[in-house]
């Protein structure tokens, strides 16, 4: 029992070796952090100091001035809008506008169709960004019904698209 608690607790000459190293890495941290105020003395100048404060000062009296002109404009414009727009409801977020492009209908591959071309075809942005992201997983298309599974695509939009969607077989492979 002896001889196996002390395998487990011996160390040999190299393993003494590097707890003595370490040991001694961490005693001169600790007394250069304990005796560092003594050989490091930071450099403190009033006339900066002062200067400092008097700028930050003023820039929380300007920050509050602003605030309180801001809430004031802020209940003037709430008031004008209640008046003048009461038969209207009122839009508090506004939506980008969609991008129009002229639509035309063109065969095409859905393996190698850019969003361009997808666009041109008439389709949403929407539609055209899930497309792409869909086939940049690695999605490949090999019947022409395969496009039906795209959930943003309308039957109406597939029956629309269908007699132009041409499947280059020889590029699958």
């Amino acid at each position: 029992m002896k001889e196996w608690l002390k395998a487990y607790i011996s160390f040999n000459r190299i393993e003494r070796m590097g707890i003595i190293a370490l040991l001694s890495v961490i005693i001169v941290l600790v007394v250069a952090k304990v005796t560092m105020h003594l050989w490091v003395k930071p450099e403190f100048d009033t006339v900066k100091e002062q200067q400092l404060v008097k700028s930050w000062e003023a820039f929380k009296k300007e920050q509050k001035d602003n605030q309180f002109t801001t809430q004031k404009s802020q209940y003037i414009n709430d008031d004008t809008q209640k008046h003048q727009h009461q038969d209207k409801p009122y839009k508090k977020y506004d939506t980008k506008p969609e991008v129009v492009i002229k639509t035309s209908l063109f065969p095409f591959d859905p393996n190698t169709v850019d969003s361009l071309s997808l666009r041109k075809l008439g389709l949403k942005e929407k539609t055209t960004v899930i497309f792409l992201h869909w086939r940049a997983k690695g999605k490949k298309f090999y019947k022409k019904e395969e496009l039906k599974k795209l959930y943003t695509l309308t039957l109406e939009e597939y029956d629309r698209l269908e007699p132009y969607i041409i499947i280059n077989k020889e590029r699958l492979k």
